[in-house]
């Protein structure tokens, strides 16, 4: 285990709500209700249709709801039918973070009766974890595809 792999245990452990800067909670809670507007546009469109009709057709025990369609559904088939209709107009915020963070936390938070203090919390520790995740995956990414196309690789050169 590296010594990076402690710490963002340590920081999703002890960061809460009450940590939390004012701004931090002000843009989560911005994040969350653009989520759920994307989502609900995203409902007109055939993509989220589908997801809708996938997520009643897979049903499950009633623990959380799809949003615009008011049905309840099993977490897992609420968090799949919300992170199709939150990026189904693909006007989610970039890089595309929150139908992948927030609509499985919505789904839990439902399911569980959380309060609406741990789902920013959550939402806020997700998006940090998913935004540094993605940073060093793209600079991997980034590294790796500027050493597959040099000259060097393909034996073209230097």
């Amino acid at each position: 285990m590296s010594i990076v792999t402690p710490r963002l245990i340590q920081f999703v452990q002890e960061t809460g709500f009450d940590s939390l800067p004012p701004e931090m909670v002000r843009v989560t809670k911005r994040g969350l209700v653009d989520a759920i507007a994307c989502a609900l546009a995203g409902t007109r469109t055939d993509r989220g249709k589908i997801a809708v009709r996938m997520a009643r057709r897979l049903g499950g025990q009633p623990e959380a709801t799809v949003i615009g369609a008011g049905d309840r559904v099993s977490c897992v088939n609420a968090a799949f039918a919300n992170g199709e209709l939150v990026n189904a107009l693909d006007f989610d915020a970039t890089p595309h973070l929150p139908p992948n963070v927030i609509p499985p936390l919505v789904a839990i938070a439902q399911a569980k009766r959380s309060t609406g203090r741990e789902l920013i919390a959550c939402i806020t520790v997700a998006h940090e974890l998913a935004w540094r995740l993605y940073t060093a995956m793209s600079a991997y990414t980034s590294t790796y595809i500027e050493k597959a196309t040099s000259p060097d690789v393909f034996g073209n050169g230097n």
